[in-house]
Formats: structure tokens, C-alpha cells, sequence
């Protein structure tokens, strides 16, 4: 099918339109966006700083949730070094405790002595 002129320059004069309303938009869209570029400018900053800048305040978080994680293991190893030291300590001053963690810990026995160990299974009735 062709189309005659006056066809032509409607079709024309429509996508001219499409073309001016678009233009119109983007227009409008960028005057919006110029208008409020103070908020623009304090969000992007509040971004920045929260999330993607190597000081943020999520880095930070994360940090602080390491240092605790950090700090609680520290303690936990503390509270086992106390108990070692009384040990060593009770160890040094009675012999027959020594003798007692050696046989139970080490499976040591004495001269002229037998040893019998039961091991139960588990799974056993």
C-alpha cells in the first residue's frame, strides 16, 4: 500500500510529536533532577560513606563484630591457660597426682602390674 503526501507528513508530523514529548520528558526529568541536586548530592555522599568508601559504616561494623568474636576467643584461651596453670601447679606440689594423670592420661602402669582396659561399643545391646 503507498501512501499518498498527506499520508506521509501525518505520519511524519506523529513521530515529530513522539519525538518533542520525549524531549519534553527528559527535559522535565533533568529540571527535576536539577532542582532537588542538593538531595542528590547528600545521598550519594550517605551512600559513599556507608557502603562503598574502605572506612564505611558497614566496614566499621564488620570490624567491630571481628573485634568481639576476637576478644571472646582471647577470653576463652585465658580461662584454659588458668586452668593448665593450677594443674601444672597441683601437679608440682602432690606426686600422687602425678601419678594418677599418668595412668589415666598416658596409660602408664607400674612394675609388676596389668593393665586391663574394657572398651564398650556403642552400638552394643
Amino acid at each position: 500500500m503507498k501512501q499518498t503526501k498527506s499520508e506521509q507528513k501525518k505520519s511524519t508530523r506523529h513521530a515529530g510529536e513522539r519525538h518533542l514529548t520525549l524531549g519534553r520528558g527528559l527535559r522535565a526529568l533533568f529540571g527535576s533532577v536539577w532542582r532537588h541536586k542538593y538531595i542528590w548530592v547528600i545521598a550519594l555522599f550517605l551512600i559513599h560513606v556507608g557502603f562503598v568508601d574502605n572506612n564505611s559504616f558497614w566496614r566499621r561494623y564488620q570490624l567491630v563484630a571481628e573485634n568481639e568474636a576476637t576478644m571472646r576467643e582471647i577470653k576463652r584461651y585465658e580461662e584454659k591457660f588458668e586452668a593448665d596453670r593450677s594443674q601444672l601447679r597441683h601437679l608440682k606440689t602432690d606426686p600422687e597426682a602425678l601419678i594418677r594423670i599418668a595412668r589415666e592420661n598416658h596409660r602408664m602402669k607400674a612394675e609388676g602390674e596389668d593393665i586391663y582396659y574394657i572398651i564398650e561399643n556403642s552400638d552394643s545391646i
